[in-house]
């Protein structure tokens, strides 16, 4: 029931495994707490569509509650609106102190933020994510909204398979309701276009309203949601 996690085991120095389920019952949950002690697993990761009453209670008893609602947002238009975004530039310098403070904001919702076990590693683990995009592991290209010469957002995109991705994506707060947000989404969009891709998605957490709210505003629509408890 149990996959063992050994990148997060390595890098959060504790033993991690995930679990997902369709639908959470009573059932599969003491599988699960059973399976947990046994093997002596540190945290697990619960993947779920939908937890049953009978569920819900044990693991109200246990005092666990849902840490994130994972959201995946998908259009199938690919928007390449011919609106100035001049400010929005390709880059492929080192990682600024600017850019890092913005990594960690695009983090805010994170569960490995909200998570008092993990959080300690949180910005490691989002400072590792920015170089490995910026290196072209973890991204395909990486733009900045540069403003006075200062980085005020930032986004990163990816190719998988025909589908683009974003996988990081933030704006200073100071410069929030400037619509740098949108035109970050709309330079995604033209490299997705130059780079033949046709529909794309990203993740991000529910409770991040602000994110929400502008990929529905950029034409994107819920897939799917996912419950997430951390054991």
């Amino acid at each position: 029931m149990i996959k063992y996690l050994e990148w997060d085991s390595h890098f959060f120095k504790k033993k991690i495994g995930s679990c997902k389920v369709s639908i959470l019952t009573e059932a599969t949950l003491i599988d699960l707490f059973h399976e947990k002690t046994n093997k002596n697993y540190d945290l697990i990761y619960l993947f779920t569509q939908e937890t049953d009453k009978k569920a819900k209670k044990t693991l109200e008893e246990r005092y666990i509650k849902i840490i994130d609602k994972k959201v995946t947002y998908i259009t199938h238009h690919i928007s390449t609106s011919n609106q100035p975004t001049d400010f929005i530039i390709h880059y492929n310098g080192i990682i600024s102190e600017e850019l890092l403070q913005l990594t960690y904001l695009s983090g805010h919702e994170s569960r490995f933020k909200k998570d008092p076990i993990l959080n300690e590693k949180f910005e490691a683990l989002y400072q590792q994510w920015i170089e490995k995009s910026l290196r072209g592991q973890m991204a395909d290209s990486v733009f900045v909204a540069s403003i006075d010469n200062h980085i005020r957002g930032f986004v990163t995109v990816k190719k998988n398979s025909n589908m683009g991705q974003i996988g990081l994506i933030a704006v200073d707060p100071s410069y929030h309701g400037q619509g740098i947000g949108g035109a970050l989404i709309k330079a995604a969009h033209k490299w997705y276009a130059k780079n033949g891709i046709t529909q794309a998605s990203v993740v991000t957490q529910l409770d991040n309203t602000g994110a929400c709210k502008l990929y529905t505003k950029s034409g994107y629509n819920v897939a799917h949601t996912q419950l997430i408890y951390h054991i």
